[in-house]
């Protein structure tokens, strides 16, 4: 997916409104929020496939409600999200 069509594809899933005050969104207002942030280390550990992954984005307003998206520490919350992407892929390699 393009940065486009992923943006699209976050909003559209969010309902145009932020996930984390629910506030309406636009294409101008609304921004992508990685859960696992994009970082060297991150982009090291887990690769651009799964830090760009859609599923890794939430749709939010405003940089404070960007900041609440963030998974932290939870290495939990972190392998069920990866292991979503995963298989999202494994899926999508089947279908083609």
């Amino acid at each position: 997916m393009t940065i486009k069509e992923t943006r699209l594809y976050v909003f559209n899933r969010a309902g145009w409104r932020c996930a984390v005050c629910g506030k309406k969104i636009d294409w101008n207002t609304g921004q992508l929020a990685h859960r696992i942030p994009k970082t060297k280390g991150n982009i090291k550990q887990y690769g651009l496939s799964v830090i760009d992954h859609p599923f890794n984005m939430q749709a939010t307003c405003s940089l404070r409600c960007n900041a609440a998206v963030l998974i932290g520490n939870s290495s939990i919350k972190k392998q069920q999200l990866i292991e979503r992407i995963m298989q999202e892929k494994i899926c999508q390699k089947k279908g083609q």
